[in-house]
């Protein structure tokens, strides 16, 4: 008996010492999987505490040098791309003062309507830019007060948009810029389509958001091409009524940054149908 209890004892202790080594290796990698999660999200997240054992120590400092250049690297990108524009508005103005003092006539107004697109480009970047460096910081919001919200503010106006979300959903998002990305959806679909229906559906990978119109819809082939950016299937027409190809672009750009997706597909049923993918 003596033996029996000595070796239980033994294997108590040698349990519990693999036990508490086991856990302070994988503390850190499990923190480490969630900090690569969230920065993957587009969140500001603080520097991991580098401990554990020694390769541990070294994989984590590693992380955290990615993360201080990546977010470096993407700083400055922003900060160039919002100069250069900036920088542009100068020279443009020059020319439509000099655009002025032409002759009426077809020349003059095709320059000046060229002016008008190049200003247009110019106001988009820099908002994308604006925007881009006002980060805006993540809570959580009932997703369905949103939508219902948003598409009472058009029915308010005017505009034929229905929504099909009912109860509710509390989800952690950045609310601005998913309201931002809804709203160039529901816009497209109104000015192509007339009308825009917004519905969601809840599953255990995350959240689906689609906003369908009865329009003609996209040709398969140029669905994925519509999200490069300065991309106009009717460059006529997207410049009367002042889009300059970017809107698709960034909506994407903010979808990435909530770790989800945003495509486009020709409904079934006949029109188009936009559909954002967010995580659980």
């Amino acid at each position: 008996p003596r033996a029996v209890i000595s070796l239980l004892l033994l294997a108590g202790l040698l349990a519990l010492t693999v036990a508490w080594l086991l856990r302070r290796v994988t503390r850190p990698l499990a923190q480490l999987a969630q900090q690569a999660e969230q920065f993957g999200c587009g969140q500001d997240i603080p520097p991991l505490a580098e401990t554990g054992p020694q390769e541990v120590q070294e994989t984590l400092a590693a992380f955290n040098r990615m993360q201080t250049r990546l977010n470096r690297f993407v700083q400055d990108r922003t900060q160039m791309l919002a100069a250069i524009s900036h920088d542009l508005r100068t020279p443009l103005t020059s020319l439509r003062l000099r655009s002025e003092f032409l002759a009426d006539g077809e020349d003059k107004q095709r320059l000046q309507q060229t002016l008008d697109t190049m200003e247009e480009m110019l106001k988009a970047t820099l908002a994308f830019a604006r925007d881009d460096q006002a980060a805006e910081a993540s809570r959580s919001i009932d997703l369905v007060s949103l939508l219902q919200s948003l598409c009472d503010d058009y029915q308010d106006a005017g505009q034929p948009v229905s929504c099909l979300a009912e109860g509710q959903l509390a989800y952690t998002c950045r609310p601005a810029l998913l309201r931002r990305v809804l709203q160039n959806l529901i816009d497209n679909a109104l000015t192509y389509a007339g009308s825009a229906e917004v519905s969601m559906m809840r599953s255990e990978g995350g959240v689906q958001i689609c906003v369908r119109d009865h329009g003609p819809g996209i040709p398969e082939a140029e669905l994925e091409q519509v999200f490069q950016p300065f991309v106009r299937l009717d460059s006529s027409r997207n410049t009367d009524r002042g889009s300059v190809g970017l809107g698709l672009a960034i909506a994407r750009t903010l979808i990435h940054r909530h770790g989800g997706e945003l495509s486009l597909h020709n409904h079934p049923q006949g029109g188009l149908e936009a559909c954002i993918q967010l995580p659980a």
